[in-house]
């Protein structure tokens, strides 16, 4: 599937004719670029064919550096939710502009160590993404340009586009005027070892002896590279796209594929999911029940397969009962035994489930249920309740949303 890359040279600027900007665009298929150029966006909407880009996964947005402030920050936090929740807060000090009207997109999250971040102007970002919009386009990323430049791991990037230089160094990433390039190389060889000799990746240009000595680099760690392609084509194919954060997160994350026709039933589903519920807490009601007289009666059972067979422990006394007689237990398990044994769970442990679906098939007398919790302790938790109340339990999927994770199991009987 072809792909589309579009990069903004600059903030895009809302007129009474629509949105004004230039930028750059390049198609690739295959790892073959197929055509590339420079143009505005009326231009773009010439030269290319929404329709051929309608999936969100086949349209990039590169955004320039100088828009976006890059941060690292360390956070304690047991989980990811935790610390995902405090860092608005870490953040605050860094910024001078009002926290509520930036846009934060974070790298990888792990607990006990420092996160990558990525915090820009939200109003920037709706205008570039209105922008495509209006042109049929709406990307599944959204990258800045400076983590694109493909340097190794221990080395400093350097790219040169005229007089603007974008650095980019492990966890920093700035786009300076060429003037001022001596005193930022300065300050990024002070954080190695005069042991350390860090590689300098120069692409699309070249160093001054100047700039060189001044520096403190030597001849030898300096590797040349040509974009003989462009800039863009250099990002596109050297740059590591699928590890760079995308600041499309958050209010900004693209839909899901189909989520537009589903949400013309919302109504509906609004409706039907009242009904369910209803017919859900009836359920429960019936099963909390049928459990307090299974338990008395069970009570009763057990009391009397003790008094018959002298046998202090007793598991299932109608089983076993029948296994002395010489027959096989039979029967099929019934749908509210399965629900109030899957409620005490709930009321034992994850209290903060919030139940999306339930599902019962007679045939393999099981229950199928689809919910969200807090997190995967949680679950783990309630698995262990389950498990200790007689059930079955096979979790069949779980998907990180947000704060919370999607859970899809099935429930059976021991």
């Amino acid at each position: 599937m072809p792909t589309l890359f579009i990069r903004f040279l600059d903030a895009v600027q809302p007129s009474e004719d629509g949105f004004m900007a230039e930028l750059e665009w390049l198609i690739i298929d295959q790892g073959i670029i197929k055509n590339f150029g420079v143009t505005d966006l009326r231009g773009l909407a010439d030269l290319v064919d929404p329709t051929d880009f309608a999936d969100p996964t086949s349209v990039v947005l590169i955004v320039p550096t100088e828009l976006v402030v890059s941060i690292r920050v360390s956070i304690p936090g047991r989980t990811a939710s935790q610390i995902r929740r405090g860092l608005p807060y870490a953040l605050e000090e860094y910024l001078t502009d009002d926290l509520n009207d930036m846009h934060i997109a974070s790298g990888t999250i792990r607990p006990g160590e420092a996160v990558d971040c990525l915090v820009l102007p939200k109003a920037l970002l709706e205008n570039w993404l209105a922008a495509l919009e209006h042109a049929g386009l709406k990307p599944g990323k959204a990258l800045v340009d400076g983590t694109l430049l493909g340097c190794d791991r221990d080395a400093i990037g350097i790219l040169f586009e005229g007089e603007r230089v974008l650095v980019s160094s492990a966890h920093e990433l700035a786009a300076i005027d060429r003037p001022n390039l001596i005193a930022v190389l300065d300050s990024l060889r002070s954080g190695w070892s005069p042991e350390e000799r860090p590689v300098l990746q120069v692409v699309n240009g070249d160093l001054t002896q100047t700039e060189i000595e001044r520096s403190g680099f030597g001849l030898d760690q300096i590797e040349r590279e040509r974009a003989e392609d462009g800039v863009l084509a250099h990002f596109v194919v050297r740059g590591d796209a699928g590890g760079s954060i995308n600041l499309l997160q958050g209010g900004f994350a693209p839909r899901r594929k189909g989520f537009s026709e589903v949400s013309k039933w919302r109504p509906v589903a609004v409706v039907v999911s009242g009904w369910a519920v209803l017919l859900l807490a009836l359920a429960f009601s019936e099963g909390w029940w049928a459990q307090q007289k299974t338990t008395e009666t069970q009570e009763e059972a057990q009391a009397l397969y003790q008094s018959i067979y002298g046998q202090r422990r007793v598991g299932d006394p109608g089983r076993q009962m029948l296994q002395r007689m010489g027959q096989r237990s039979s029967g099929p398990i019934s749908f509210t035994k399965l629900v109030s044994q899957f409620a005490k769970g709930v009321g034992q442990s994850a209290r903060d489930l919030k139940l999306s679906s339930l599902t019962y098939t007679d045939a393999r007398e099981e229950i199928a249920l689809s919910f969200t919790v807090e997190d995967l302790e949680l679950l783990e938790e309630l698995r262990g309740t389950l498990e200790q109340h007689g059930l079955t339990v096979a979790i069949n999927s779980t998907e990180k949303q947000e704060d919370r994770v999607l859970v899809n199991l099935r429930l059976g009987m021991l």
